[in-house]
């Protein structure tokens, strides 16, 4: 009895000390709890008070604690504080982020541009952190203020220490613009020149955009005199691929040919007749010819005249010289085009025996190529030849990506009862794409047996698992969760991006990448790491929340009230804004699109003058208005709703005019099989429409599956 008295006390006393431990435990969160939620409302003299005040509950979260009162130091205009706070805590050995601590106090003072304290501040950082990433964006920043304020040798020097710490060619490519920008500034427009077309050939990340938006405030102070022959062609070649055409005729007209080596004289020639194509002057371009009959002992010469031939509709001799130069030339670099030019020009001859052998011909060199085979089956499907056209899709469909398109055009030769089997396969091999979703349609229509959404995209939630992280990878990825809960966004980005570079087999990264972009408003890149994650899980199909992730409704608020208010699916709104902008604020496309539904100006400008949306008054209109998310989405909204009183309710045909204009697709309309909508899609003329339409189709079948557990399109009508 007694032992049983004894036993029931020590549980007693046990759950006295497990309750007394909790509710400290308990007490310590909440002190941390309130200080986040006093900095978060900018309350930082608060903050530092009761940092002050409480020491024993502040030395459990020695992290937290340091990063909280630094930033409030930082915000209340106290560096000195800050720094003597920086040095102070240097000798505190429970401390796992002094790196961290500097970086955010170099931010300040670039920010606030204290170039006297800079410097020593970031030597302190280099020899705090092993962190790349934050040593470059810091060398980075650094030179980028030291170019605004003019110190132009400063600054060349930390684009060049950024450039030790640059892990990748994007990191590069950032570096040496700046370095291109000084030299601008500087007016050495001559070595800005050469050094802009040094790495526009060395780094393929680099835009054109890019480098004409560098070149464009100086292109007509740049003077041929000033370059040696060889380098003004060289130059004439760059302003040529950037598209400045007077430019390129200015640098070639200052050519003394000449003067330059038999390989230079060739390039001069092929660059004129480049320039006449561009202008369409076939008169010069057959002048060159004449005055140049070298360029026939070069693959140029044979390309350039067939295409001069097949430009005035000369195709028998277009295709004598395409087929010169496959003979004499087969590897050179225009084998690809030529095999394309060939077989236009043995189609528009009507010649089938030598169109059909040149598609061939050309499966056979390019064997990853299927664009010849599907040009075969088209040719033979049009021409009424199926079973011809049913073996050219067997070969189509030994292509991964070409499997769908090759099984729903086997169903689609003659829509039979027993060729529904190709839309059944498609269905179960559950690849999304366009023909997935045409399959879906016709199988509706049939009223056979579909997969629900929950089979689709089951319920399941993908939870990063954080027990693969060890020694190294353990102290990064904590790091990043203490950094990442202050919304200190740039320093916990640098852990994870470290951690990628340390585990870049591991898919977990890629998920918690995505959400962390995600809720950091940068919504490209967290679809592009659910993707990338997608590609490394074997299962990701089954957890739903990596398809929103891939498929997200951000603005769906937004979206759903402007929908509503135009009779519009707002998942068909959803799907148009993944297509244009990937749900990207401030994106301008090269034509000038701008904004989240990638609006033209003009169009924009248009429904406000006309008065179809009065979301800003026309006095005020200003097509930077354009970024504003709210704006952006009601005059896309509107522009859907109005193409699609144009084609009278159809969905598919407002679709593709959203990207081709309602004009441009008018004609394509009068002049196609609309009859056959899915003939009509495949044959529109414009690649870019064509893929266009598909993948909003594709993508409001996803859009409405993941969020609705069904999709009601009909099949397109033209």
């Amino acid at each position: 009895m007694r032992t049983n008295n004894y036993n029931f006390m020590g549980l007693i006393i046990i759950i006295i000390l497990l309750l007394v431990t909790t509710g400290n435990i308990d007490g310590k969160n909440d002190f941390l709890s309130e200080l986040i939620t006093s900095y978060r409302q900018k309350d930082y003299q608060k903050v530092i008070d009761q940092i002050d005040k409480y020491p024993e509950q502040a030395k459990h979260f020695v992290d937290q604690i340091a990063l909280l009162k630094l930033q409030s130091f930082i915000n209340l205009g106290q560096m000195k504080r800050a720094h003597e706070f920086l040095l102070k805590e240097e000798k505190n050995s429970q401390l796992s982020i002094p790196d961290h601590l500097w970086s955010l106090y170099l931010d300040a003072l670039i920010t606030q541009k204290r170039i006297d304290s800079i410097e020593d501040s970031y030597h302190h950082l280099q020899s705090l952190s092993t962190l790349s990433i934050l040593l470059y964006r810091s060398s980075w920043q650094i030179a980028e203020l030291f170019r605004i304020e003019k110190n132009y040798n400063q600054a060349i020097n930390y684009y060049i220490e950024s450039l030790s710490y640059a892990y990748d060619e994007t990191e590069r490519l950032h570096s040496l613009l700046g370095i291109s920008k000084i030299l601008i500034e500087k007016r050495n427009f001559l070595e800005a020149l050469l050094h802009i077309r040094k790495i526009y050939y060395s780094y393929r990340t680099m835009t054109s955009r890019q480098a004409r938006d560098l070149i464009n405030p100086i292109v007509h102070e740049i003077n041929p005199e000033d370059f040696s022959m060889r380098t003004r062609l060289e130059v004439a070649t760059f302003f040529f691929q950037l598209g400045y055409t007077a430019d390129s005729i200015r640098f070639l007209q200052q050519i003394n040919f000449n003067s330059l080596l038999q390989t230079e004289i060739l390039e001069y020639w092929i660059l004129w007749l480049r320039i006449y194509l561009r202008q369409d002057n076939l008169t010069d371009i057959q002048n060159v010819f004449i005055q140049n009959t070298m360029l026939m002992d070069h693959p140029d010469g044979w390309f350039y005249t067939g295409v001069y031939h097949q430009r005035r509709g000369e195709y028998s001799l277009a295709s004598i010289a395409y087929e010169n130069l496959l003979n004499q030339f087969p590897d050179s670099d225009y084998t690809l085009n030529t095999f394309k030019n060939l077989s236009f020009c043995y189609w528009s001859l009507g010649d089938e025996k030598n169109y059909l052998n040149t598609l061939d011909r050309r499966r056979e060199k390019y064997l990853n190529d299927s664009e010849p085979i599907w040009e075969k089956f088209w040719y033979l499907y049009q021409k009424g030849d199926l079973n011809a056209a049913h073996l050219a899709l067997d070969s189509l469909s030994n292509y991964p990506d070409e499997k769908n398109r090759a099984l729903f055009w086997k169903y689609n030769i003659d829509r039979s009862e027993e060729n529904s089997r190709y839309l059944d396969e498609i269905i179960k091999n559950q690849e999304f794409d366009y023909y997935y979703v045409r399959a879906w349609q016709e199988l509706h229509k049939m009223n056979r047996h579909l997969p629900s959404s929950r089979e689709l995209f089951p319920p399941h939630e993908y939870i990063t698992k954080t027990q693969i992280f060890t020694g190294n990878q353990k102290i990064h990825w904590n790091r990043y969760l203490i950094l990442s809960n202050l919304s200190l966004n740039t320093n916990a980005e640098a852990e994870l991006l470290t951690l990628q570079r340390l585990m870049p087999n591991h898919p977990e990264i890629y998920f918690e990448l995505s959400r962390f972009y995600a809720r950091n408003q940068q919504y490209r890149k967290s679809q592009n790491y659910a993707i990338y994650f997608q590609n490394l899980y074997p299962n990701f199909k089954e957890y739903k929340n990596v398809w929103k992730k891939i498929y997200p409704d951000y603005y769906f608020s937004i979206v759903k009230n402007l929908s509503e208010k135009n009779s519009i699916d707002p998942y068909l709104v959803l799907a148009l804004i993944k297509a244009e902008s990937a749900f990207e604020l401030d994106i301008v496309s090269p034509v000038g699109a701008v904004g989240l539904m990638q609006l033209m100006p003009s169009t924009a400008a248009w429904m406000i003058e006309t008065g179809m949306n009065q979301v800003v008054d026309f006095t005020n209109w200003n097509e930077s208005l354009l970024m504003i998310p709210e704006i952006n989405l009601e005059l896309g909204v509107t522009y859907l709703r109005y193409l699609l009183d144009y084609f009278n309710q159809k969905i598919c045909p407002a679709i593709a005019a959203y990207n081709a204009g309602p004009g441009r697709l008018n004609q394509w309309i009068k002049g196609g099989n609309q009859t056959n909508p899915d003939s009509f899609i495949e044959t529109i003329p414009f690649l870019e429409t064509k893929n266009y339409i598909k993948k909003v189709i594709n993508f409001y079948f996803l859009y409405s599956m993941i969020y609705t557990g069904q999709f009601t399109m009909s099949p397109c009508i033209f």
